[in-house]
């Protein structure tokens, strides 16, 4: 949803609802209404006589899209079952007049026109050249059959389609209502729209039939879960959130904090301890003497900025009152450790795991030894010449040597300029952090879990 609060004043949580631009939708039509009053047509859900596309191989990629390569196992290549597909939407489309077609990809499209009769069927992809004339005989009902692939989803409207096809999966509510509704347009003699899902849509998006109630939800990092209610202390407000997996078993209050055995507060680092992912309550108030709409500003999980001391969120960089710096020291000493170990251009000291020699010529000729290194955090080769010609290759060669096959630390640097490694010394102590931060997880899980 793109706001926070609906006309009945039900507040949507960040469930469904992520960083709205509008606080509150005044007032809303919905199509049901439209139907009911006449200006739009009653769509029908059609049987499924025949086998549908098994969508479950259908993978999501991080920007919430179906994978490409799932998307073309799921519905390229299945001639048999798509020619079937097609088969039933013809024998039940005999007393239509319109017939749309989705399809998933520009293949599957032309799988689809290879069964359908070419002198009523025209296909439509962003490929096609003449879509305008393609278009125009359709709206002119000299072809029945009209396949497309991502290009009449929205902005095309011709009257008399009376029957949706869906041979293609999608991802949005809003898309999938689209399709549906090029569907709807009055025409004459035009009863109802029929709609056949072969991609389990409808299953998805309205499980319990009813078109113009789907579920929505917004992306979520955490993934789904099982919902809980958890009172907010400062507004008393009843949020959803959904339920932490690790915190399953622990009983809660109705603030949605875990308790322990003795129904005390189970405390941590940044206060009680949460068994939900929620955040930040959801829960809108009337503030100012205009009595606008402000969300609740109560956190379950937050920190005190460091400047200011107002609570902010538990992973914000930058206070949203001051704009102070809200990194935690000991997190950016940990922060920049795990950095300086993945840049080999800052020197390092670290555990010699393993090493092995080799003698070996360069391209110079001159004599060279050829040492791999294994360490901790890295492999690496560096080349010694037992016969220096130069100040800088007697210095390695004699650190060499001196270490005498006794190599436990080593540190070590790669040059910018040559990209190549260097032995700054061996033996000195292993980098490492601080002892109170080596530490700290360990103590933060012992806080975690009581």
């Amino acid at each position: 949803y793109i706001y926070r609060i609906g006309p009945d004043d039900r507040v949507n949580d960040d469930d469904v609802c992520r960083d709205p631009f509008f606080t509150k939708l005044v007032y809303t039509i919905d199509a049901r209404y439209l139907i009911e009053q006449g200006f739009l047509t009653p769509p029908v859900i059609g049987a499924i006589n025949t086998g549908a596309y098994d969508t479950s191989v259908l993978t999501m990629r991080t920007n919430g899209q179906f994978d490409a390569e799932s998307v073309d196992a799921a519905f390229v290549g299945h001639g048999r079952k798509t020619s079937a597909i097609v088969a039933d939407v013809v024998a039940q489309s005999q007393n239509r007049e319109g017939v749309v077609f989705f399809a998933a990809t520009i293949r599957h499209a032309e799988e689809v026109m290879a069964s359908l009769p070419p002198h009523l069927s025209a296909c439509i992809t962003g490929k096609t050249d003449d879509r305008d004339k393609i278009l125009k005989r359709f709206e002119r009902k000299e072809l029945k059959y009209l396949v497309n692939c991502q290009v009449l989803t929205t902005g095309w409207d011709c009257s008399h389609v009376d029957v949706i096809a869906l041979l293609r999966r999608t991802e949005s509510v809003g898309l999938l209502q689209q399709m549906i509704g090029r569907g709807l347009r009055l025409s004459p003699d035009k009863a109802d729209c029929m709609v056949l899902d072969y991609a389990a849509n409808l299953e998805t998006h309205c499980p319990d039939g009813d078109l113009f109630r789907p579920i929505i939800k917004a992306k979520s990092a955490k993934g789904p879960g099982i919902p809980i209610e958890a009172e907010c202390p400062d507004c008393g407000y009843i949020n959803e959130f959904s339920l932490q997996p690790d915190f399953a078993e622990f009983p809660r209050d109705k603030h949605g904090y875990c308790l322990d055995v003795f129904g005390n507060q189970i405390m941590t680092e940044y206060g009680p301890q949460a068994a939900h992912y929620g955040r930040r309550c959801c829960g809108m108030v009337r503030t100012g003497s205009r009595g606008e709409y402000e969300r609740c500003g109560f956190r379950w999980s937050g920190k005190p900025c460091l400047q200011c001391s107002e609570i902010v969120d538990i992973a914000a960089r930058e206070c949203a009152f001051c704009g102070a710096e809200c990194v935690d020291p000991n997190s950016k000493l940990v922060a920049d450790f795990v950095a300086a170990k993945k840049d080999p251009h800052i020197p390092s000291t670290e555990v010699v795991v393993s090493y092995d020699t080799k003698d070996s010529v360069s391209q110079k000729g001159n004599r060279t030894l050829r040492v791999d290194f294994v360490t901790s955090h890295k492999q690496f080769s560096v080349w010694l010449m037992p016969e220096p010609n130069n100040s800088r290759a007697a210095n390695d060669w004699r650190k060499w040597q001196d270490a005498n096959g006794d190599i436990r630390t080593i540190s070590y640097v790669k040059d910018r300029d040559t990209n190549f490694y260097r032995i700054l010394a061996y033996n000195m102590p292993e980098d490492n952090l601080p002892d109170h931060l080596m530490v700290r997880k360990e103590v933060a899980k012992l806080r975690k879990y009581g």
